[in-house]
């Protein structure tokens, strides 16, 4: 299967704007963004944001190119959602 060029812009470019956003607030001296929870929770939101963009691109990398589905907790969690079980567990 093809990989969807289209995807994985949109996945790059949700990583570059959350790494700008993280660049912005780093410049910042530490005790100050310790002090703000708002900026601090703007920090993991940003993080988290990362981690799930690069997920997804290699989840479809991996799915396109080489027929490899990764299970992820949410799938997991819905499909067990549909047997009214819940399972999070690998």
């Amino acid at each position: 299967m093809q990989i969807d060029n289209e995807r994985l812009t949109k996945y790059l470019d949700e990583i570059i704007s959350e790494t700008t956003d993280l660049e912005a607030l780093l410049v910042r001296q530490d005790k100050e963004i310790l002090q703000d929870r708002h900026m601090l929770k703007s920090l993991k939101y940003s993080t988290i944001v990362i981690a799930e963009a690069i997920a997804s691109t290699l989840q479809h990398i991996l799915a396109k190119r080489h027929n490899i589905v990764v299970e992820t907790v949410t799938w997991r969690f819905l499909q067990g959602a549909g047997n009214s079980v819940c399972c999070l567990t690998n």
